[in-house]
């Protein structure tokens, strides 16, 4: 159900907040590799998570290639470390990274996972993200609860709602 944010986030989060009646859990995240496959292809970027909901027209710029064509997604698709996430006016997506952190793009908005590592066994990692406008709701997961310096997130010159483990930033909005 949505939570106190939902009534005072800005107006794309809230559309987001309002697609599910109920958010991801850790335990409900797909197990996801954090080590990337070798093989005698060109490596692929590393995957981080998986987009849990999407709503309207949400896009991936691939990672290294500003001019690459963007792409749009669904709920379901992965999402590779370096890939420029941004959602449209009047959409949203959320997406879980393979430790349980929970990321929520509001509408206009734009964000990178730049770098992501993790260690299911030790549940170590580092994470860095790099919020470049709109509406961003983070949920920190297993890396943030072991060491909580290991979650980083760039913004812009940003307004910051901090409760806990769960926080919203938010930022002028971004237009692709």
């Amino acid at each position: 159900t949505t939570s106190t944010l939902g009534r005072y986030a800005p107006f794309g989060l809230s559309l987001l907040l309002a697609v599910g009646s109920s958010w991801v859990q850790a335990d409900e995240v797909s197990a996801v590799s954090a080590v990337p496959s070798s093989s005698a292809h060109a490596e692929l970027p590393e995957q981080a998570g998986i987009f849990k909901k999407v709503q309207g027209a949400v896009t991936l710029r691939p990672a290294g290639s500003a001019q690459a064509q963007a792409r749009a997604i669904a709920s379901g698709d992965a999402l590779a470390v370096g890939e420029r996430v941004h959602a449209g006016k009047d959409a949203g997506a959320s997406f879980t990274l393979s430790d349980g952190t929970e990321l929520m793009l509001g509408a206009r908005s734009s964000a990178v996972v730049r770098q992501y590592a993790f260690n299911s066994t030790t549940q170590d990692g580092s994470i860095l993200i790099d919020f470049l406008g709109g509406q961003l709701r983070v949920i920190s997961g297993l890396i943030s609860k072991k060491n909580p310096e290991n979650l980083k997130v760039h913004a812009p010159s940003a307004v910051v709602g901090v409760r806990g483990t769960d926080f919203v930033l938010e930022a002028p909005a971004v237009d692709e």
